[in-house]
């Protein structure tokens, strides 16, 4: 990656975290929206943060320029963004994954009956799981969602 070039006594801990930060979020919209990518912009992508090649190495491999390169990736980082502000997969799924991790648990450590709260007033399996379902199956109704 190109922030390589940056001396070191300039690279925080905090930038550090940052740059991961970005590289996990932008390859987590990749895993849902790479297929709605054009066939360059997926070849960037994937050279950028898969193969870790910097915009130099990604210009020469595809015999464009660094600038071109750059305007590639940083237009498909806003594609895919732009996906997940329209589609909301990645955050639905997230939500999905931490009620499917709680519902498990439950299993696990509980008798939980059939009703919608329990005993201690959290909700029941039957209810945590049909959240899950609902979560995942919304659609978007909500007004500027």
């Amino acid at each position: 990656m190109d922030h390589y070039n940056i001396p070191v006594k300039h690279f925080t801990f905090t930038g550090m975290i940052h740059v991961l930060d970005k590289t996990v979020q932008m390859i987590q919209l990749y895993d849902w929206y790479a297929p709605l990518l054009t066939e360059k912009q997926r070849d960037v992508f994937e050279l950028y943060y898969h193969n870790d090649l910097s915009l130099a190495e990604i210009a020469l491999e595809l015999n464009v320029s660094r600038p071109a390169v750059h305007d590639i990736l940083v237009r498909t980082e806003n594609v895919l963004k732009k996906y997940e502000e329209a589609l909301h997969l990645a955050h639905r799924f997230s939500d999905f994954s931490l009620l499917a991790q709680e519902a498990f648990r439950r299993i696990e450590n509980s008798q939980d009956g059939q009703c919608e709260y329990n005993e201690t007033g959290q909700p029941s399996l039957r209810f945590l799981l049909q959240e899950m379902v609902n979560i995942w199956m919304k659609e978007d109704t909500e007004e500027g969602v």
